[in-house]
């Protein structure tokens, strides 16, 4: 369950070309933190 509150999301690659990406709510809790290998968009 996501609320509506204001949540920061990252999105970054890495030295393996994968690609990562983070959600933080504002209260700094981590509500998404997955990483998707090549080919997985």
């Amino acid at each position: 369950m996501v609320d509506n509150r204001m949540m920061y999301i990252s999105v970054y690659r890495n030295e393996m070309d994968r690609v990562r990406v983070t959600a933080v709510s504002q209260t700094g809790k981590t509500m998404l933190d997955t990483t998707l290998g090549k080919g997985e968009l």
